[in-house]
């Protein structure tokens, strides 16, 4: 049998943990507050293989270090008006990512993350698993998925 008669669909599957801390404007609990999270994040790939590169490379696995990089050991909080005086007090003192239309909840950073998989190449399809903790997650797939 030749490489040319297997099944042309891909699926890559690849995980990374990130640590960060992050608030919800807005929430009538604890999670009001600035609280930290060890979050994991699964991601699933599925392409075919006339979309792999020159290389041969469908989705190359260095980019898990470019997404864990945008929030690992950073503040995420929406830029709002809210949370003004807080952002102007902590900037600078603290790396922060500021999101602007949507409070860092699990859905919120599920979507955040399918964005730029998207935005790197929409012609794949994509799963993203976020865990906020052990036993909670967010899963969001890409159409076609």
């Amino acid at each position: 049998m030749t490489i040319n008669k297997i099944k042309k669909e891909l699926k890559l599957r690849t995980e990374f943990d990130f640590d960060s801390a992050h608030l919800l404007d807005g929430y009538d609990g604890n999670c009001k507050n600035i609280h930290g999270h060890r979050w994991r994040v699964i991601l699933t790939i599925k392409g075919n293989c006339s979309e792999c590169d020159s290389v041969g490379i469908l989705w190359d696995f260095k980019k898990r270090k470019i997404l864990k990089d945008l929030f690992d050991h950073k503040l995420i909080v929406q830029c709002s008006e809210s949370n003004k005086e807080m952002i102007d007090m902590l900037n600078g003192r603290f790396n922060m990512v500021g999101i602007t239309d949507g409070n860092p909840t699990a859905e919120y950073l599920s979507m955040y993350i399918l964005c730029w998989l998207l935005e790197d190449n929409n012609k794949l399809k994509y799963k993203v698993r976020l865990y906020e903790s052990t036993n909670s997650y967010c899963e969001v797939k890409s159409n076609g998925y």
